[in-house]
């Protein structure tokens, strides 16, 4: 399969030799005494025109590369930045920053739409050329940092992952790096092979003796156990009760580094499950309909084969205010005891109960008002009825106006109102 998008290759080799400040533009106009900055853009043109040669026509870009003494270079910095610009809307890479103490680059990917990159780095463009795969991106990232790498001097291409074969590897990898026979790759002599901790760990720079799920397994053990070395355990969390069909939870991270997030609700076949980027308050859409909605959250590694783990939670969806039935005092009704109880009930839970009272000698509101006991539904395992007192309302001579206010556990309002009478004469 003919492979999308191939990046430019960027030398690294002349990098800690760069001048700040100075700009070279098709090769001329060189400043004196940065004749390093034409050298650089001469080497980057053979890294170019070396890695296509190497890829074959089946493997190289689908449109001609602009060539790169056609296109601007700028550099800054004290000799171990360098930033270069290209006037192109193709796919290309930029090293921005680069440093020999460590052995690494800072990169970016740039590219017209938010594929996976892959990278890849070689220490010589000779015709017996070595090329090491070393990261692959997550959906949509452009930023690479590497360090550790092989030498302090190479090269680096980048690639889209268009056309994965069966054993997950690019039309660029097969080009650059070989077949299947090259999966027993270990560019650092770590024991593990570059693909297993690429694709677990997205580059090679997490030491194989480090356990990098803090499971209290090293990353080298679980791969000769042929293990998982990114197990996720986590808690979720959403609101049990809700009175919109959109609804925020939360995940904790127990253990591992989730990289895709997927959600079913009332659903059961995670294989069916569609896999986005891992964020801390996934969002339930629960649907126009009251009733009980099934959420199940799923996380796993970076990898489409990584170990999944899943947590559920129900959330159940009322827009429906509570239903209050008063049974003590008849509304309406005349009294002659100055001091009485508001007893009732309501078809469901009740998060909060308060009343206001107002009559002659003034007012009192927001008194609290107490659930006394609830029914319980066994075959649904839930509370349903739940009966109701407001204690001690002293009634004064003439008219009082009782409102009550009632929440249910879904924040729903009842606001109802009766009038009782006191005439101590009757």
């Amino acid at each position: 399969m003919a492979h999308q998008g191939l990046g430019f290759v960027l030398g690294c080799a002349l990098f800690s030799g760069l001048q700040g400040g100075a700009t070279a533009q098709n090769g001329s106009d060189t400043p004196a005494g940065s004749t390093n900055v034409v050298v650089m853009a001469i080497e980057r043109q053979k890294a170019e025109e070396a890695a296509q040669a190497q890829l074959g026509p089946a493997q190289q870009a689908s449109g001609p590369l602009t060539p790169m003494g056609a296109q601007p270079m700028y550099l800054s910095g004290g000799g171990l930045t360098m930033d270069q610009g290209f006037s192109t809307n193709d796919f290309w890479l930029q090293i921005f920053d680069f440093s020999p103490t460590n052995r690494g680059a800072s990169l970016v990917a740039h590219s017209p739409t938010p594929n996976v990159i892959d990278l890849f780095f070689t220490t010589n463009l000779g015709p017996a050329t070595s090329w090491y795969w070393i990261a692959r991106g997550l959906p949509a990232q452009s930023n690479f940092t590497e360090i550790n790498l092989a030498t302090s001097t190479g090269f680096f291409i980048a690639a889209n992952t268009n056309g994965l074969d069966a054993n997950g590897l690019t039309a660029a990898y097969r080009g650059l790096v070989g077949g299947t026979n090259t999966l027993s790759h270990d560019m650092y002599g770590s024991g593990v092979p570059d693909w297993w901790r690429i694709v677990n760990f997205g580059d090679l720079s997490e030491p194989v003796t480090n356990d990098y799920d803090g499971s209290g397994i090293s990353d080298l053990q679980d791969y000769l156990n042929g293990s998982d070395p990114n197990v996720i355990v986590f808690s979720l969390s959403f609101p049990r009760y809700v009175s919109c069909n959109s609804v925020a939870g939360s995940v904790a991270v127990l253990q591992g580094v989730p990289a895709g997030m997927a959600m079913l609700i009332n659903a059961s076949n995670t294989g069916a499950a569609f896999w986005q980027a891992y964020n801390t308050n996934p969002v339930a859409a629960t649907g126009a309909n009251d009733g009980d909605y099934d959420v199940w959250v799923g996380l796993r590694g970076r990898s489409s084969t990584s170990q999944q783990t899943w947590q559920g939670s129900l959330i159940t969806r009322d827009t429906v205010p509570p239903l209050l039935v008063i049974t003590n005092p008849v509304p309406g009704s005349v009294t002659a005891r100055p001091i009485i109880q508001v007893q009732g009930y309501s078809t469901e839970p009740l998060a909060k109960l308060s009343f206001d009272l107002a009559n002659g000698a003034g007012s009192l509101t927001n008194q609290p008002g107490f659930v006394l006991h609830q029914a319980i539904n066994t075959n649904l395992l839930k509370f349903t009825t739940n009966w109701f007192q407001c204690y001690d309302l002293a009634l004064a001579l003439g008219s009082n106006l009782i409102t009550l206010r009632a929440t249910d556990l879904a924040g729903n309002l009842t606001i109802t109102n009766l009038v009782v009478t006191l005439n101590t004469a009757s």
